[in-house]
């Protein structure tokens, strides 16, 4: 029964195109800035080592990638090229740092900021706000913090794209 439920999809991957979007891209942008190619979750199942290649044939020498086995694919099927993890780590450090920021706040104001609200301040929206919401309620059933949890959750969503900016000014040169 479990399998007459499952749709079947047909996706057809055609790697020329990717190559003309590539090589336009690339006439755009000039060759004084280089192109982060973004092949994470299998080139959102594309097939990573496929659109690696294509793209390194039109000069893209920079890959962002999510988890460390998909560097090592990468790796495995010969890719020379810089890698940059953008996975687990990188949303661990940005919840840590939310969390003490959330701490300082509560300090300095006197204990009246929740420190649970730092922990949105990553940019995944609504989930981190979420996730803020039903921690504050396993310790306190009277806490309501989804509304002021989004706002630091926005807040990561800005930061993440200035972030990204810097990224590129420094690995674009």
């Amino acid at each position: 029964m479990y399998k007459e439920a499952i749709r079947p999809v047909w996706a057809e991957i055609n790697l020329s195109n990717l190559d003309y979007n590539i090589k336009n891209i690339m006439k755009k942008v000039g060759p004084q800035r280089e192109i982060i190619g973004v092949i994470k979750a299998d080139a959102y199942g594309h097939g990573s080592v496929q659109c690696a290649e294509v793209l390194r044939q039109n000069g893209c020498k920079i890959f962002a990638i999510a988890t460390l086995q998909e560097a090592i694919t990468l790796r495995e099927a010969g890719a020379k090229e810089e890698i940059i993890c953008l996975g687990l780590i990188a949303f661990a450090a940005g919840t840590a740092g939310g969390v003490l920021f959330g701490q300082i706040m509560r300090i300095a104001s006197g204990n009246k900021v929740n420190p649970l609200i730092g922990s949105a301040g990553v940019s995944a929206v609504p989930m981190a706000a979420r996730v803020s919401q039903v921690v504050g309620l396993k310790d306190n059933p009277s806490n309501y913090l989804l509304m002021q949890a989004m706002g630091p959750n926005v807040a990561g969503v800005i930061g993440t794209a200035v972030a990204a900016g810097t990224m590129l000014a420094q690995f674009g040169k």
